[in-house]
């Protein structure tokens, strides 16, 4: 009905070719098994991978080290790429034009002493860096020691190996004749994507 219609009108407007509608509708095909179905099911760590994962993690205490895996995990993915300086000296200068529309006295008027003057520019000053401090995120490198570098293996190895293993047999498929000989791996993780 024109009702149920309209509930399920989305933002793509597009049409099946007639082979493909008519195969949906008497099951020769299945929604969940079309061709341009990327799917790679489950993937597995290599073996060779997997050892030397559980080799360098057995002399850490597996419970705390999976709870702190996760904690750092979810640190990761919450982080937000730093300003850069020209977008951060530009925030600067908003926030700063920003608390000069609500001054009361302005401090380079020929008629605020020098003392006062000092102590509006101060306050200026402590005002931007307060606003900048909540407004701009502060992004800080992690600084990885043995335990973090565990951290970081029990977290993310698994889940960074599916998600480029996804990735390739994508390409793959696009691409039979697909065969890189060369790769750059940027990034600081633990070389998951030679494997």
């Amino acid at each position: 009905n024109a009702s149920t219609k309209a509930k399920l009108k989305t933002k793509f407007n597009f049409e099946l070719s007639a082979d493909v509608s008519e195969s949906l509708k008497n099951g020769s095909m299945k929604a969940r098994r079309h061709a341009g179905r990327m799917g790679v099911g489950v993937v597995h760590l290599p073996e060779a991978l997997s050892q030397a994962a559980f080799n360098t993690l057995k002399d850490y205490p597996e419970k705390s080290l999976l709870g702190d895996a996760n904690k750092l995990s979810s640190y990761i993915w919450s982080r937000h790429a730093p300003l850069e300086k020209d977008e951060y000296h530009h925030k600067i200068r908003d926030v700063e034009d920003t608390i000069k529309e609500q001054e009361m006295v302005d401090p380079s008027s020929p008629h605020v002493g020098e003392e006062l003057r000092g102590r509006l520019l101060e306050s200026r000053k402590s005002k931007v860096i307060t606003k900048m401090k909540k407004d701009v995120y502060h992004w800080k490198p992690i600084e990885y020691n043995g335990y973090r570098a565990a951290m970081y293996v029990a977290g993310r190895l698994a889940p960074d190996y599916a998600s480029l293993y996804r990735i390739m047999a994508e390409v793959k498929k696009r691409d039979p004749h697909f065969s890189p000989l060369t790769l750059l791996d940027f990034g600081s993780g633990v070389g998951t994507s030679m494997w």
